[in-house]
């Protein structure tokens, strides 16, 4: 089946990459796009194409029939980073507070990379 995939940039692609290596399966990806709404919306549309994305993108197009995949399940954990001069700032308090979050940690600038963006690790890790 043909399958409109996030870009091979995306984490959730690279995932959908190593499963399908795994396996010994070799995707027919026939169209990459960087958004999950008209994502969706294409494959509504073309009535050929499939792609798997998380259950809550089918709210997206209603009419699209979801199939669950149950072997290898594939799980995403979110997570909350922030600088340590943000720590304390009410917007980072509140919502981290929430606890959508199941990881939360403290981001540290290591030098600039090459592109002379600066070069942010993780300090330490809450959970």
């Amino acid at each position: 089946m043909a399958l409109v995939l996030l870009p091979q940039t995306f984490a959730t692609r690279q995932m959908l990459d190593d499963r399908f290596r795994s396996c010994g399966a070799e995707p027919n990806v026939i169209a990459e796009m960087n958004t999950i709404g008209p994502m969706m919306v294409l494959v509504s549309k073309t009535n050929t194409l499939a792609s798997i994305v998380a259950a809550n993108a089918m709210r997206i197009t209603p009419d699209v029939i979801a199939v669950r995949i149950e072997s290898p399940t594939l799980y995403r954990t979110s997570g909350m980073l922030w600088a340590p001069q943000a720590r304390e700032s009410a917007a980072t308090r509140a919502l981290s507070a929430t606890g959508w979050f199941p990881i939360t940690g403290v981001l540290e600038v290591q030098g600039t990379s090459r592109f002379d963006q600066p070069r942010l690790t993780c300090l330490s890790f809450m959970s």
